[in-house]
């Protein structure tokens, strides 16, 4: 198969060093090939410290950027640079210890005025993400077009959200078409995919526990990305861990 599939070691159980030997038992049972850590300290127990923490050893090595707390576009001035501040130094760490990517969640509507305003800060933080040697992925696809040089991370659980109708969250309204046009769409921008479900209430649901059909996802089955596991198996059994991962390789192979 041509996914590079991984998990966001974020998600897993425990501490860093836990999850980590979780992730290592999961990765000798379906070779992963990539993997994501998580800077993120203020919800994640399995937060990656630079300072006592080793890598996975994989093929191809994300990190998610911190967002909690964070005001990029805020108007105190002093918010606004401990946000910047905060990511330039994650981005240094994310290159320090090996990682090919960043995942930058923007955490905003995408109406034109809100584009028009991240796209300068967006083309900030790519700036300092190729000076370190990674590239920089956003959620944000519509600034895809006026920046050339990012690439796009399609999160396919939040896509979900984004496309429902919340007052008929009790009905599945993902079907196949959206999530096939927006591969289409967006194809050559696509450099990542997080893989979760959606109940209709919440996000990061195991793949068997809510309402998306991830057929269509073998449209990309061409590409040779990192398809990266982000459900939340925190407080999940490893072999039920092992049962939802089957089913994933089952479906892209």
């Amino acid at each position: 198969m041509a996914f590079k599939m991984g998990m966001q070691i974020g998600m897993l159980s425990g501490s860093y060093e836990q999850a980590l030997n979780q992730f290592n038992l999961l990765q000798q049972q379906f070779s992963f090939s990539s993997a994501e850590l998580q800077l993120e300290s203020s919800i994640y127990n399995a937060f990656f410290n630079p300072e006592r923490n080793m890598v996975p050893d994989v093929d191809i090595l994300g990190v998610h950027l911190p967002f909690m707390g964070l005001d990029l576009i805020s108007d105190e001035p002093g918010k606004r640079k401990n946000s910047f501040e905060t990511l330039y130094h994650s981005i240094r760490t994310a290159a320090d210890c090996g990682s090919s990517y960043v995942v930058f969640h923007a955490r905003t509507q995408s109406s034109e005025s809100m584009i028009s305003t991240w796209t300068p800060v967006i083309a900030d933080l790519a700036e300092k993400s190729h000076e370190q040697g990674v590239y920089d992925t956003t959620q944000i696809h519509t600034i895809l077009h006026e920046l050339p040089g990012i690439y796009l991370c399609l999160d396919i659980g939040h896509l979900y959200e984004h496309t429902f109708n919340p007052l008929t969250r009790y009905f599945p309204l993902f079907h196949d078409t959206r999530l096939t046009r927006a591969l289409e769409n967006l194809h050559d921008h696509i450099a990542c995919i997080h893989i979760h479900n959606h109940d209709g209430f919440y996000a990061h649901r195991m793949l068997n526990e809510g309402k998306i059909d991830f057929a269509p996802i073998n449209k990309l089955l061409a590409m040779d990305i990192p398809l990266i596991l982000e459900s939340d198996y925190r407080n999940v059994p490893l072999n039920t861990i092992s049962h939802d991962i089957q089913s994933l390789k089952e479906l892209i192979t």
